[in-house]
């Protein structure tokens, strides 16, 4: 097409279109990072996914770098058939009630390759959690029902796969390096919020 331009004159006159604005709940999911910053990066994941696990720490280094620019949200996207991720995530859940979700979460990425032979609650006992109110925790419906409410929207989203990113809304697809692809959507959103 370049080729087209330079020889014939031609030039192109359409704008690049704009992948679709959602309405992304954030709403009582975890979340790291300034509530008040001018982007808000959500992240659909799933426990067993190895790029998951990779983006996790990407996602961190972003946090340190952008810092009050950036609030990350997580949302668990289970789409594993082996229902260990749901377990996982359930029992995140139950972290996130005694304030050490992100604890969790680092913890059951680091352990990604032994989640099929552990129970969610070695993680918690390694944490320290209080177990009693773990265990009724995960007993009780309520956890079962904010990861289907999770699962239902990435859906709702038509989510096919993790890790899925919406910056501000908009569904990020990186082709390439998803590092260098988050932070350049990011400091896009932000030149864009100012």
């Amino acid at each position: 097409m370049h080729q087209i331009q330079q020889e014939k004159g031609y030039s192109v006159s359409l704008s690049e279109p704009q992948p679709p604005l959602f309405d992304v709940n954030t709403a009582g999911y975890p979340s790291k990072g300034n509530p008040n910053a001018k982007v808000t990066l959500v992240e659909f994941a799933d426990y067993q996914c190895p790029h998951c696990k990779k983006a996790s720490k990407i996602v961190k280094n972003l946090l340190e770098k952008f810092g009050d620019q950036l609030q990350v949200v997580y949302r668990d996207f289970p789409i594993n058939p082996s229902g260990i991720s749901r377990k996982v995530a359930e029992a995140a859940v139950c972290a996130d009630q005694q304030g050490r979700f992100w604890d969790f979460h680092d913890l059951a990425y680091e352990r990604q390759s032994y989640l099929k032979a552990i129970k969610p609650e070695m993680l918690a006992q390694q944490l320290g959690l209080d177990m009693a109110g773990f265990s009724a925790c995960v007993a009780d419906s309520s956890s079962k029902d904010k990861v289907t409410g999770s699962l239902e929207e990435g859906n709702r989203l038509g989510l096919s796969g993790t890790p899925t990113f919406f910056i501000n809304g908009r569904q990020l697809h990186v082709h390439g390096d998803l590092e260098s692809g988050l932070q350049n959507a990011i400091e896009e959103a932000i030149a864009a919020a100012s």
